[in-house]
């Protein structure tokens, strides 16, 4: 097979040289045709002054290493693409010109980036797991890569252009996970959405079944006292809960306008701000509807 192994260095060596090197020797010795793309984040510091900026951009879609890495599909026209990091100078545009070139690509995922803004899923000495749980500008409020805020925006920035373009799911073919960990997210993210869904549909669809649950514990929690104020409080939440939990235009043009203020995202299409692929990806296999159908 002929293989173009693709990697970004980080400016300091780290264990996915290693793997990027060892993977090429062991490829060769098996007498795979081994071609390397390889950019430096050293690269970085030939960026100065207000030059600093397009590095934001890149970060999300580098036009060079697009351009560079098409011209290089088609001289070479390999078998397959095994990425092993993007981050920041080749950026995910060489999935999109993989697509384009029909080649397939596998990713390896040496960290949590494509959910942790900060690939680690830690902060402050605990894990943490607010931008899987809540939205990726929980990390921007934290600073969570280099302590920086806007350097975390741009992280951010580039995951959800990405999420919403689909480059994730369509345009890598399989992922390598080097834990069971990283290997069980993605089940464990659309296991939670799931889990929610089926709660919301459950207090629209057996409000009797559900008003028992919600008198016990959550009503002491709530300090409330009395069974008919609780199921106040129950309808006027239930009332506005969507079994096909898509945001509203009120949501998006809200979320838009503090995102504008807060964190300079003016021009960001606003459904990037919003991570709703698990919601669609259950909705499209029809699991939504079936519930609903199963309540009624």
């Amino acid at each position: 097979m002929k293989i173009i192994l693709v990697h970004n260095r980080y400016q300091q060596p780290g264990g996915e040289d290693v793997v990027f090197e060892q993977e090429k020797q062991l490829l060769q010795q098996r007498g795979h045709k081994v071609i390397t793309y390889v950019r430096d984040n050293f690269e970085v510091h030939s960026y100065e002054g207000i030059r600093r900026l397009e590095l934001a951009s890149k970060t999300v879609w580098a036009r060079d290493s697009r351009s560079n890495f098409s011209r290089l599909l088609r001289r070479e026209r390999p078998d397959l693409v095994h990425v092993h990091n993007t981050f920041l100078m080749i950026s995910p545009s060489v999935y999109a010109a993989c697509t384009e070139a029909q080649v397939p690509v596998v990713q390896t995922l040496h960290n949590y980036r494509l959910l942790c803004p900060a690939a680690t899923f830690f902060r402050h000495g605990s894990v943490c797991e607010e931008c899987v749980a809540q939205t990726l500008w929980r990390s921007v409020k934290h600073g969570c890569y280099r302590e920086s805020r806007p350097a975390t925006a741009t992280v951010a920035l580039m995951l959800a252009f990405h999420r919403l373009r689909q480059t994730w799911s369509r345009d890598v073919a399989s992922y390598i996970a080097l834990s069971e960990f990283a290997r069980k997210k993605s089940a464990v993210l659309k296991n939670y959405v799931r889990s929610v869904i089926h709660g919301i549909c459950w207090m629209k669809h057996r409000r009797q079944e559900a008003m028992k649950v919600v008198t016990g514990e959550p009503m002491r929690r709530m300090k409330i006292s009395d069974a008919h104020e609780m199921e106040r409080h129950f309808d006027a939440i239930v009332s506005k809960l969507q079994i096909k939990p898509y945001p509203t235009l009120e949501a998006l043009s809200a979320t838009y306008e503090i995102a504008c203020q807060e964190y300079g995202a003016k021009g960001l299409n606003p459904l990037a701000l919003w991570g709703m692929h698990w919601v669609k990806e259950l909705d499209d296999e029809g699991f939504i509807d079936a519930l609903i159908q199963d309540m009624t």
